[in-house]
């Protein structure tokens, strides 16, 4: 008993996950950061929530996005969507060619 315990707690921890690009990687921070507060601004009182995930192409020093796509209320992610434009180039140091963003409007 105590060595299966072991294990599953080792194949927790060694495969760690997380929804939000934005805590190690400061391009999706700084596209969270614009988009959340564009969002909290349109939704007062609705709750809900989505995951955009951001497709980007690099050229030398920008990364360029590409293509949004969104999983979560419907609402949310048209909101995050609209706000984020097509072509919007972003200054980058680490290459990623794809970002995944928690917006959320609970308070």
């Amino acid at each position: 008993m105590r060595y299966s315990v072991t294990f599953l707690l080792a194949i927790c921890f060694a495969f760690p996950s997380s929804a939000d690009d934005s805590a190690r990687n400061p391009v999706a921070a700084k596209i969270k950061k614009q988009l959340q507060a564009k969002v909290n601004k349109q939704f007062n009182s609705y709750e809900g929530y989505c995951d955009l995930v951001i497709y980007l192409e690099h050229t030398d020093k920008y990364a360029i996005v590409k293509r949004v796509s969104g999983i979560g209320d419907q609402k949310v992610c048209t909101a995050g969507k609209t706000y984020l434009k097509i072509g919007s180039r972003y200054r980058y140091r680490q290459a990623e060619s794809m970002l995944v963003i928690h917006l959320s409007t609970l308070r």
